[in-house]
C-alpha cells in the first residue's frame, strides 16, 4: 500500500476495490465550500429545475444533488465516460432509492463524431482520454467511449427539462464541453460550474470570452482546492460559477460569503 500512497491521485483509485474508500473521502473532505454553494442554489433559485453534472466519478456531487432533490423531483444526470465510476454510482442509487439520478456512459465534447481511448486500467476511476486518431496505438488494448454533447443530448431527450446548472468536471475539456452547449445555453441560461485548472489559463480566458459574448457577465469561483488530494495545491485548481445577466440566482451567489465564494474581478485574475 505504501507504493500507492505516493501517488493517491493515480495509484490509489486503480482498483475498482477502492472505490467506496475513496468515495467516503471525497463526501468528507472533497469541495465542501463547492456543495454550500450548490446547496444553497439548489434549495432557491435552481428548485425544480434539471441538473447536469459531468465528470461524475463516483457520484460525490450527482448523489447529494440526487437527494435533495428527490421531495420534488428534481432531476439530476451524472455524465461519466468510466463505467466503474457509473456502476459504483448506481449503486448509490439503489442504496438511497433515487429515482431521480439517471446515468449516462458518455464523453461530453463539442460534437458527437469522435471515439476516445484510455489506457487506464478498466477499474480506474481517475481514467483520462484521448482522441481516438491522436493516439491510434492506445486501440489495441483500451476502452473506447463515444463523444456526444448537452445540446444533443437536451435535443434528443436524453436530458429532459428545464436546465438550471450544468456543473463540469471534465479534466482540460472544458472549452469544448461548453461549446457544445451553447444551444441549452441560450435557451435556458442556466447556472454554469467549471472546474478549471492553473494549466489551463490559455483555455480558460477563451472560454470567458465565449461566455462573456452570451452575457455570462457575472462570474465568481470557489475559494478551495477543487483537485482531490493535491495538499499543497500545486494544480491551483478553482470551481468557477458563470451566471448569465438574467439569472434569478445572482442575488443568491452575491449573498454567500466571500470566504467561500468569492468575484473574480478582471479577466486575468480568473486564470
Amino acid at each position: 500500500m505504501s507504493e500507492k500512497l505516493q501517488n493517491l491521485g493515480d495509484a490509489m483509485v486503480s482498483t475498482q476495490a477502492l472505490h467506496p474508500n475513496i468515495y467516503k473521502l471525497s463526501m468528507k473532505y472533497h469541495e465542501q465550500k463547492l456543495s454550500q454553494v450548490l446547496t444553497v442554489l439548489q434549495s432557491g433559485c435552481l428548485a425544480g429545475t434539471t441538473i447536469v453534472t459531468a465528470g461524475a466519478w463516483l457520484g460525490e456531487s450527482a448523489v447529494p444533488l440526487a437527494q435533495r432533490g428527490l421531495a420534488t423531483g428534481q432531476r439530476v444526470y451524472a455524465i461519466d465516460p468510466t463505467k466503474s465510476n457509473l456502476e459504483f454510482i448506481e449503486l448509490q442509487k439503489q442504496k438511497h432509492s433515487l429515482e431521480n439520478l439517471h446515468l449516462v456512459h458518455s464523453l461530453l465534447s463539442d460534437s458527437a463524431t469522435q471515439r476516445f481511448w484510455t489506457n487506464r486500467r478498466a477499474g480506474s476511476p481517475a481514467a483520462r482520454f484521448v482522441p481516438s486518431d491522436a493516439e491510434p496505438e492506445l486501440a489495441s488494448n483500451a476502452s473506447a467511449v463515444q463523444s456526444t454533447t448537452v445540446d444533443l443530448m437536451v435535443r434528443e431527450g436524453t436530458v429532459v427539462g428545464h436546465v438550471g446548472l450544468l456543473h463540469f468536471d471534465v479534466e482540460g475539456m472544458e472549452f469544448e464541453v461548453v461549446r457544445g452547449s451553447l444551444r441549452t445555453l441560450h435557451t435556458f441560461s442556466p447556472v454554469l460550474v467549471v472546474e478549471s485548472m492553473k494549466d489551463d489559463a490559455e483555455k480558460h480566458l477563451k472560454l470567458h470570452k465565449l461566455l462573456r459574448d452570451r452575457n455570462y457577465t457575472a462570474s465568481w469561483k470557489v475559494q478551495e482546492k477543487c483537485a482531490f488530494l493535491d495538499v499543497l495545491d500545486k494544480k491551483h485548481c478553482r470551481n468557477h460559477i458563470y451566471l448569465h445577466s438574467s439569472s434569478p440566482c445572482l442575488k443568491s451567489v452575491s449573498a454567500l460569503p466571500t470566504f467561500i465564494l468569492a468575484p473574480t474581478g478582471s479577466v486575468a485574475s480568473e486564470a
